[in-house]
């Protein structure tokens, strides 16, 4: 056996121990590279056995032993963290079964917006969650992204009212749309020309945002509570944060047939001064940590032909066949995707995003399957700085546990490992 194949095997069992604990495995710490897509397995065989080049021996004893360092923390955690570790597993797993597509992005965003929506409604998580942990609310649900939640009649409930909300919005978007506009033969197989395009953004913002007054308003943790962050209180309110106003967006979208994804503003980088050190010690001792603001998201169209244009040689999501250039897209300005501002409720083209983030890269790829679990870690990073906010101790230890199961990039993965 060769070293290669013998470094496999062993990340194979690792994987295994993982699925057989039901722990998420998203990445290896330490290791900005592997930020995983499931299933795991294929990022491995990619690249120990890959005939391209060398493989990185090295990189894969760090992998191992990372791994199991990884795995004995998330191990160690209490029951209910075990619980919810479960719940987040079965979720990501449903994906690995089939290629990820911008539908089935928003699919398991907006499931996963339901499950920490859950998480944060359960005051006693380890009484209510633990003890039908491992039960399938898919028959009860009749949905294939609802797997690993306990099975109650509320949830289905509660899942079934989101489902409505979201199905509701969009029958009023194209209601109120002109006639066509929204056709799904007409752009199945072709990206609709650039006018198209952002009047179909513009008719779903000036339904969410200036009819049924979807917003985001000033708001504190400690007096609000956690309601702007709740997928459930927002559709029934309309009161969100940009995070999820950005899958409400995303949401309604699907419904009507529109591919999109969901992507971060980053922060411009800050220039460092040259402070003096009397200055920057005086500075130091009056700082007051608080804790971040939540980040800001745009929604972006998916169309085949623009990840066709992004990317060369890409293949449809569905269909797994090279997108050939689209005889509908007459210049390169109409393979540009189109943004939505979630907050603003405003619509915007690649050339006024750039003009807007100019530090961003708006126009390189956003593989779909990591843009899911970066999202969904938004949920617990959001938690963890509400309830730092209300200094609920448990409950930051709590959805800290959650941060680490879903994103391996986590500063706080940093101290627990040293």
């Amino acid at each position: 056996m060769t070293l290669g194949r013998l470094i496999y095997k062993s990340l194979l069992q690792i994987t295994t121990q993982y699925d057989v604990s039901r722990l998420p495995l998203t990445g290896v710490v330490g290791l900005t590279e592997a930020r995983f897509r499931y299933p795991p397995s294929r990022l491995f065989r990619e690249a120990i056995q890959t005939r391209r080049q060398q493989p990185d021996f090295d990189a894969g004893f760090r992998a191992i032993k990372q791994l199991q360092a990884q795995y004995y923390v998330l191990g160690g955690a209490g029951p209910v963290e075990q619980v919810s570790y479960a719940i987040w597993h079965q979720a990501l797993s449903e994906e690995s079964g089939g290629v990820c597509s911008p539908s089935k992005a928003v699919d398991s965003l907006i499931w996963g917006s339901f499950v920490a929506a859950k998480m944060l409604r359960h005051p006693h998580p380890e009484e209510d969650l633990a003890e039908s942990a491992l039960e399938d609310l898919h028959e009860a649900c009749q949905s294939a992204h609802t797997r690993g939640l306990p099975v109650d009649k509320q949830a289905v409930s509660q899942w079934s009212t989101m489902q409505n909300r979201l199905q509701s919005l969009a029958a009023e978007v194209q209601n109120a749309a002109p006639a066509d506009l929204f056709h799904a033969e007409a752009t199945k197989h072709h990206t609709p020309p650039l006018d198209v395009q952002q009047q179909q953004l513009q008719c779903i913002t000036q339904t969410l945002f200036h009819k049924a007054r979807f917003r985001q308003d000033p708001f504190e943790w400690v007096y609000e509570g956690l309601s702007p962050l709740d997928m459930l209180d927002v559709l029934t309110s309309g009161k969100g944060i940009s995070l999820t106003l950005a899958i409400t967006f995303a949401g309604v979208a699907r419904e009507l047939g529109i591919p999109v994804s969901l992507l971060p503003i980053l922060e411009a980088p800050v220039p460092e001064l040259a402070i003096p050190e009397n200055i920057r010690h005086r500075q130091a001792t009056q700082t007051i940590a608080t804790a971040p603001e939540p980040n800001a998201w745009l929604v972006r169209t998916e169309w085949p032909a623009q990840m066709a244009a992004l990317q060369h040689g890409a293949k449809h999501p569905e269909q797994q066949t090279p997108v050939p250039r689209d005889m509908h897209a007459t210049n390169a300005e109409e393979l540009q995707p189109c943004f939505a501002d979630p907050v603003k409720g405003s619509v915007m083209s690649l050339a006024d995003c750039q003009a807007k983030y100019p530090h961003m890269q708006l126009a390189a790829q956003w593989r779909w399957d990591v843009s899911v679990l970066q999202v969904l870690a938004e949920f617990p990073r959001v938690a963890v700085t509400a309830h730092q906010r209300r200094g609920e101790s448990d409950a930051v230890a709590f959805w800290m546990y959650q941060l680490m199961a879903l994103d391996c990039m986590a500063p706080e993965w940093q101290h627990v490992m040293s």
